[in-house]
Parts: structure tokens; C-alpha cells; sequence
């Protein structure tokens, strides 16, 4: 829009004209930073769109899925191994405490005492105690009692004495009358 033209029109004061062309001004000079804006932001695309115009994307999805494939293979291998190790910590856990509690069962064989073990039903609980040793201990004990020593009273000094199980004569007689 020109001045000239506004002008050739009845009836326009020379303010009408300065406020239309004032409004007008600000209109084109709005739209000329919009058309700039745009034109740096079409140079800049196509600068991008260059960068990438020699990269293969059947070769990059190739890649990508090979990846995705590999990821899931070294997740599973760590989730096997996890599985793994927390198995053997676990173990060693109920070993060390099976090993301590057939030290303290004062057997004479504790290779034995183990083969006569129900091993299924030991376990270790969260508190890292033996469940189910206990009573396996006593049905061992009762009926192959040749595997623990017997504690008498009354030894020789007046400890304890281990025996077999089985009395020699003179034990039985001592036994029998030193009470």
C-alpha cells in the first residue's frame, strides 16, 4: 500500500492516512521478521538435511536392531549370572552353617553324620539359622549313635569322659559303684 494511493481517496485527512500507514508499517515489518525467521530456519534444515545426505538408513536399522539383539543377549547372560552367584553365596551360606552345626554336634564322623543328611530338607532361613538339621540330628543320633562320643561324668579327675559307646569291664564296674 502507498501514500499516493490513500491520498487519491475522498474524504481521508493526512492523520487517517499517517494512522492507516503507520498500521501498515508495523503489519510489513512484523511479517518481515516471520519471513526471516523462516528463511534461516529453511537454511539451517537444509545445512542438516546435507549432513545426513550420504548416511544409509537399511545399514543404520541394520545396526540398530544387531544392537538390540546384542543388549538382550548380555541382559539375559547377567540375569544367568545373578541367578548364578546368588545360588553358590547361598550355598556356601548353608554349608558354612551345616559344617558348624555338625562341629557342635560332637560327632566323631561328621563325613558320616553328612551322608545320613536329608539334605532337601535343610535349609537356611533369612536369619542365617538352620531349619530342619535339629531334627534330623536327634533320628541320627538314636539310631546310629556310634557316630557321636558319649559324655560320661566321673572321669578319672572328675572330667568329662569320652567313651565309644561301648564299657570296658573295669569302666562298667567304676561306673557302676563310684556313683
Amino acid at each position: 500500500m502507498k501514500r499516493q494511493d490513500l491520498e487519491k481517496i475522498e474524504g481521508l485527512t493526512k492523520e487517517q492516512i499517517d494512522s492507516i500507514m503507520n498500521l501498515h508499517q508495523t503489519d510489513v515489518t512484523s511479517w518481515q521478521t516471520k519471513i526471516t525467521g523462516l528463511q534461516n530456519d529453511k537454511t539451517n534444515l537444509e545445512t542438516q538435511l546435507n549432513q545426513y545426505k550420504d548416511v544409509n538408513v537399511d545399514d543404520l536399522q541394520t545396526k540398530i536392531t544387531n544392537l538390540e539383539k546384542e543388549k538382550q543377549t548380555l541382559e539375559t547372560e547377567k540375569a544367568d549370572l545373578v541367578t548364578k552367584h546368588t545360588d553358590e553365596i547361598n550355598g556356601m551360606k548353608l554349608n558354612g552353617a551345616l559344617d558348624k552345626a555338625i562341629y557342635g554336634s560332637h560327632t566323631v564322623d561328621s563325613i558320616a553324620l553328612k551322608a545320613h543328611l536329608n539334605m532337601k530338607e535343610i535349609k537356611l532361613d533369612e536369619n542365617g539359622a538352620l531349619t530342619g538339621f535339629d531334627e534330623q540330628l536327634e533320628t541320627i543320633k538314636k539310631d546310629h549313635g556310634y557316630l557321636f562320643k558319649n559324655q560320661t561324668t566321673g572321669g578319672a579327675h572328675g572330667g568329662i569322659k569320652e567313651t565309644t559307646g561301648t564299657l570296658s569291664l573295669s569302666e562298667a564296674l567304676n561306673e557302676n559303684y563310684n556313683k
